[in-house]
């Protein structure tokens, strides 16, 4: 017998299940990770405020794009 043999390992799942061997704790591990890896999901709320501060960022730059600058002399970029 192995000393491996001898341990007992577990993991706990969300429910708080203790989950035992080896296909079952891989599959709660791989559950675990693709939760994880999967887009957060926004709500309705913060959809829309990202709109509008996209649409503020781009009237931002209309607006200063119709400002009028001076054109600098030769004399003065040195």
């Amino acid at each position: 017998m192995c000393a491996q043999d001898s341990v007992l390992a577990s993991v706990e799942n969300e429910q708080g299940i203790e989950v035992f061997g080896t296909d079952a704790i891989v599959n709660e591990y791989r559950n675990e990770f693709i939760e994880r890896l999967q887009p957060a999901s926004i709500d309705e709320e913060l959809s829309l405020f990202e709109k509008e501060t996209l649409r503020l960022s781009e009237l931002c730059v209309e607006a200063s794009s119709l400002c009028k600058t001076d054109d600098f002399t030769e004399k003065e970029y040195t």
